[in-house]
């Protein structure tokens, strides 16, 4: 009687440290070199993936400052020059242009995400 087995299975030769198969000791070499390889190209594209948020905040704080000091160098014009002079006037215009420089960036971001939803 056979145990754990059937009369058909063949008897199991005997192993002396050394893989029977010719280049199966390298597989287990290859198949942790392959594992570490895609844990860190994942790892990578998560952190990538993770500054796009960081990236539009920081551009978000860089168009709020920028029209923060356009609308503090119109207030130095106004009361320098007056409130109708080519000083001021010139200030709103570039009040004018960073406020409309950081809605574009908003449509931007707006356009991207909804083509990237659209995919």
């Amino acid at each position: 009687m056979l145990v754990g087995g059937n009369e058909y299975d063949e008897p199991r030769p005997k192993v002396s440290g050394r893989c029977l198969y010719p280049g199966g000791a390298n597989l287990r070499k290859r198949t942790l070199g392959r594992a570490t390889f895609l844990a860190a190209a994942l790892g990578g594209f998560l952190l990538l993936g993770s500054t796009a948020p960081v990236q539009a905040r920081d551009r978000d704080d860089r168009c709020a400052r920028r029209i923060h000091q356009a609308e503090e160098k119109l207030e130095k014009e106004i009361r320098r020059h007056g409130e109708h002079s080519r000083q001021a006037e010139k200030r709103r215009r570039e009040l004018e242009n960073a406020r409309r420089g950081c809605r574009g960036d908003r449509d931007r971001d707006r356009d991207d995400r909804r083509d990237r939803d659209r995919r």
